[in-house]
């Protein structure tokens, strides 16, 4: 009997470091965990993690700073175009993320780009 397994290595991990702009201070808002939980839940994506503390409150709207280390799996993101702008596009849904900021990549070339020039969301 064949089964359908999910079959993820760590080798199959592309890694990218974001910070976010978040929201979280009101009652409504969604909280730190949400915002991680809803992001692992996103196709391909297979770990967030918290890289830095929570930054203080940044704005007048009440925004935060949040830095992550996201985790994916790039033959499990479905798109017809470029898979790394999917993912980046796919975090800025999230409920209580205003802005995603590419930081790095594991790949050299976007890594390359990103040092020139940080992708914003």
């Amino acid at each position: 009997m064949k089964k359908n397994i999910l079959r993820e290595r760590h080798k199959d991990l592309v890694n990218m470091l974001v910070r976010c702009r978040i929201t979280i201070e009101e009652r409504e808002n969604p909280t730190v965990l949400d915002i991680m939980t809803d992001m692992r839940a996103l196709n391909g994506v297979v770990t967030v993690r918290q890289t830095r503390p929570l930054s203080e409150v940044i704005s007048t709207d009440k925004h935060r700073i949040i830095e992550l280390n996201v985790s994916y799996i790039p033959k499990f993101v479905e798109t017809k175009g470029n898979i790394f702008l999917e993912v980046a596009k796919s975090l800025k849904k999230v409920e209580g993320v205003k802005i995603v900021k590419i930081m790095e990549h594991d790949n050299d070339i976007i890594n390359g780009k990103l040092q020139n020039k940080p992708l914003i969301f």
